[in-house]
């Protein structure tokens, strides 16, 4: 599993799915329909179509009318807690992973001051008291001296994703990497530690932060011909990354052979191979992921369009004449407690928001 996307979580009564419901329900012409949801198989799917349309684009920015919701049955409780506290999961084994920029796209690009923040934050979750954000704030506010580079983060080094990134700075980086955590990336951690910690399970985690690694950047280079020429990523990061996938499907553990590693004839991988690409532990010290990356090439700059506005994005691609130094897949184990400045603190938070926040 790639990772979990976690919006927010509500139980199937709860007030916003049951007006998303009504609302459905009005647009498709089924109000005064005697069984509406009759009404609703009857209708024609171009009208059922419109209408869900309708309904999506009048949630959050960035969200949907429809949502998964907790049922009871097949979701049991919110996922902050069947994961990352009860870690009650079925199955034996998961591979899961995030990208380093996972939520320009799902948050709105006009958040310049620490009040635009709380409002960005209050929007989503509606439910948090002046205490949680309280809480809130002391692990993500900006400082006043914050650095104007615009600049992914190498997660080890401040600046951290906190403040920085190819997207944006400051306050609206703070609201990406919020977001970006609470919907996206922390639960690929809680996927993660449900499976760890017990000999009969087995969990490994991974990072994709290959510029310009927004939401869904991933996908191309796991499913394509890894022989495409001219992108920010070689043959040798694109059949590595393949052959994990194709390794834990097949035999249950994403780590390369040493005949896969060899074949690969260059780039920096080895940390990807059996004995060198731990486990996730499911706790600080023991949670180790991978963390898959490029270095070298030229820097080529691409506006995207961005929640209205267009937002300058840096990548890098094959050079010619030696100007720049070549592509290079560069694999690294890194802690996932402490990357990005503590992203393991910031997760935990969410879990102990979770009532409030996912709810």
């Amino acid at each position: 599993m790639d990772l979990l996307l976690i919006p927010n979580d509500r139980d199937f009564d709860d007030a916003w799915p049951t007006l998303s419901y009504q609302a459905f329900v009005n647009k498709a012409g089924c109000s005064d329909a005697e069984v509406p949801f009759e009404c609703l198989q009857a209708a024609d799917t171009v009208v059922l179509q419109d209408a869900s349309a309708r309904v999506s684009t009048s949630a959050n920015y960035g969200q949907w009318g429809f949502i998964p919701v907790t049922d009871g049955k097949l979701i049991r409780k919110r996922p902050t807690q069947q994961l990352a506290v009860d870690r009650n999961v079925n199955g034996l084994r998961i591979l899961t992973g995030n990208n380093e920029n996972e939520a320009p796209g799902f948050t709105p690009q006009n958040v310049t001051t620490e009040e635009q923040f709380i409002d960005f934050v209050l929007t989503n979750y509606p439910r948090l008291s002046e205490q949680n954000i309280s809480s809130i704030l002391e692990l993500y506010a900006v400082p006043e001296d914050v650095s104007p580079i615009y600049a992914d983060s190498d997660g080890v080094t401040p600046p951290f994703s906190t403040t920085n990134s190819n997207w944006a700075i400051g306050w609206q980086q703070a609201a990406n990497n919020l977001y970006a955590e609470a919907t996206f990336v922390c639960s690929s951690y809680w996927l993660a530690d449900a499976f760890a910690g017990s000999r009969r399970k087995s969990s490994w985690k991974y990072q994709f932060s290959v510029p310009p690694s927004s939401h869904g950047a991933d996908v191309s280079p796991l499913l394509t011909d890894p022989k495409i020429q001219g992108t920010g990523m070689d043959e040798v990061f694109r059949t590595a990354f393949q052959q994990t996938w194709g390794n834990f499907i097949v035999k249950g553990d994403p780590t390369l052979s040493t005949a896969q590693a060899s074949t690969a004839g260059q780039g920096n991988i080895t940390a990807a191979t059996t004995g060198k690409w731990l486990q996730w532990g499911g706790q600080p010290g023991r949670d180790f992921m991978l963390n898959l990356n490029m270095t070298g090439g030229m820097p080529v700059t691409t506006p995207r369009q961005v929640g209205g506005s267009v937002v300058n994005i840096t990548s890098y691609v094959p050079s010619s004449g030696g100007s720049y130094p070549e592509l290079e897949a560069t694999f690294n184990l890194v802690p996932g407690w402490q990357w990005e400045g503590g992203r393991g603190q910031r997760c935990q938070l969410w879990v102990e928001l979770g009532q409030w926040a996912f709810e």
